[in-house]
């Protein structure tokens, strides 16, 4: 892959490895895939996991909010990192601590993968209620809603009753 070039894609996995829950500074894995390039925390250790979703978070809204900053993530309770800088056509380039290049891949793509990663880690081992939580629901509150998919919420409905879909620009209905 050339430097320049676009990845193919992005995928931020957390990983809980602690059981059972303690009070959301369980340890885990945080593994980063840009295209065929994977770089992952389980060669250097475990990581404060639910800390390291609540960094992951701000640290992505930084580099949305900062055009002109640049991101180092480092794993709570390891020594294991990778970076995020901004390259000239807005694209992020995605690097490890020798300076490796994973790859380069388009900022909504890297914003989407944050908050996926966030949300399947939350979703497979919710946190337990505490200061680590708190500070997960604020980031997550907190996280730009123009580049983020919602949560998959089960909405509660009375059987046999539709929602109506919402309107959209350019709808036309007809009143009965």
């Amino acid at each position: 892959m050339k430097p320049t070039e676009p990845a193919s894609m992005i995928r931020l996995s957390l990983d809980n490895c602690d059981t059972p829950p303690d009070r959301g500074f369980e340890l885990g894995y945080v593994t980063v895939q840009c295209g065929n390039n994977v770089y992952s925390s389980r060669a250097r250790g475990l990581v404060m996991i639910y800390l390291a979703a609540t960094d992951l978070l701000d640290g992505a809204r930084l580099l949305l909010t900062h055009p002109d900053s640049s991101y180092v993530f480092i794993g709570a309770g390891s020594d294991w990192s990778f970076a995020v800088r901004r390259t000239r056509h807005r694209g992020l380039q995605v690097t490890t601590p020798a300076g490796a290049m994973l790859g380069v891949v388009p900022q909504r793509d890297y914003l989407v993968a944050v908050w996926d990663g966030v949300q399947q880690l939350i979703t497979e081992r919710p946190p337990a209620h505490g200061a680590a939580w708190s500070d997960l629901s604020a980031a997550m509150d907190a996280y730009p809603t123009l580049d983020k998919p919602r949560l998959k919420v089960q909405e509660a409905r009375s059987p046999g009753r539709r929602r109506a879909r919402p309107r959209r620009p350019g709808d036309q209905r007809s009143e009965p």
